[in-house]
């Protein structure tokens, strides 16, 4: 069929569009149902398809919702201890740590070269940790 053709379905609404004016609904049923068109079924079955289409369309937000809660799932159970780490990685987080750092935060590691590398992996650690827990905190306010 080409795309200038019309169709059976779109004959139909022509049809039914013409006789409209001419005929009351019970000839048009009548008319439909000589020709083999059960007018009440085809009606039943498309407010179906739009309600089932609209029951999805509803529920969407919640496979959406489902998608991004897995999603972040795996991203904090991916995060990766900075125990165990080579030493200069951590060497150079623990100075960009201190270089962001609050001047109150700051202060608390001024004695820095007497600290293990251990204990900046640990600091460290320490440190995403908060930053996780107060993201969470202010997505839920």
């Amino acid at each position: 069929m080409k795309n200038d053709e019309q169709g059976p379905m779109e004959n139909l609404l022509d049809g039914l569009d013409q006789h409209a004016d001419v005929l009351s609904s019970d000839e048009l049923k009548g008319e439909l149902q000589d020709r083999g068109i059960d007018l009440d079924a085809g009606v039943e079955e498309a407010e179906m398809t739009i309600a089932a289409y609209d029951k999805e369309d509803r529920l969407s937000w919640m496979k959406v919702a489902d998608e991004k809660k897995s999603s972040l799932r795996v991203a904090e159970s991916t995060v990766v201890s900075w125990v165990g780490r080579k030493e200069e990685d951590i060497r150079a987080a623990f100075e960009a740590f201190i270089k962001r750092a609050t001047p109150n935060r700051a202060l608390a590691f001024r004695k820095k070269g007497e600290l293990t590398v251990q204990d900046m992996a640990q600091i460290l650690d320490a440190d995403e940790r908060l930053h996780r827990k107060s993201d969470k905190e202010d997505k839920r306010e």
